[in-house]
């Protein structure tokens, strides 16, 4: 069963979310509003929609398969990441300059722990903690089962707690930053 939708209002709803989205997987800002504009007119177009997942899982995943078609016509492999600040990694408010210093630090750290994770890692972290999709969108979108992903984000989280020990010494950034 088809599920009617108001286009103008999922644009102001999503268009965001879903450049953020693309920015990380393009590396690209100019590139991510193209994918999203293409994604856009794909599910206004297909209107294939059946309320199985949120309409935000459906769109990011319309979203990440153009993206990656992008990619893969271009020939590149590995998918572009930019800076934390570009990527919603943005440092919290601090009170004073020297709590934002070893804030911004550690934040630094727990991006550079991100990095080294394989890209699925990342992935699948980004949608779940930074887009704020819950497990089942995030599956959705990825295009693995329920399971499949929670497992995956656990031991993702997992290998950050453990590089955050390593480099900060304690497991504190990583709750702030997922809380």
């Amino acid at each position: 069963m088809e599920v009617a939708l108001d286009f103008d209002a999922i644009y102001r709803e999503h268009a965001e979310a879903l450049w953020r989205m693309s920015v990380r997987l393009t590396g690209s800002e100019s590139e991510a509003w193209d994918v999203v504009q293409a994604a856009l007119v794909k599910a206004m177009t297909k209107r294939s929609y059946k309320g199985k997942a949120g309409v935000r899982a459906w769109l990011m995943a319309i979203a990440r398969n153009e993206a990656l078609d992008r990619l893969r016509r271009r020939g590149k492999v590995e998918v572009g990441w930019p800076d934390g600040r570009e990527a919603g990694w943005a440092v919290a408010d601090a009170g004073d300059s020297l709590r934002q210093l070893l804030q911004e630090e550690e934040n630094r750290a727990l991006y550079r722990a991100f990095l080294d994770l394989p890209e699925k890692d990342r992935e699948m972290l980004a949608l779940r903690y930074q887009d704020g999709l819950s497990f089942e969108e995030a599956a959705h979108v990825m295009g693995v089962r329920s399971g499949t992903l929670r497992t995956a984000v656990h031991r993702a989280v997992h290998k950050l707690k453990e590089a955050m020990a390593k480099e900060v010494g304690d497991e504190q950034p990583l709750r702030r930053a997922q809380g």
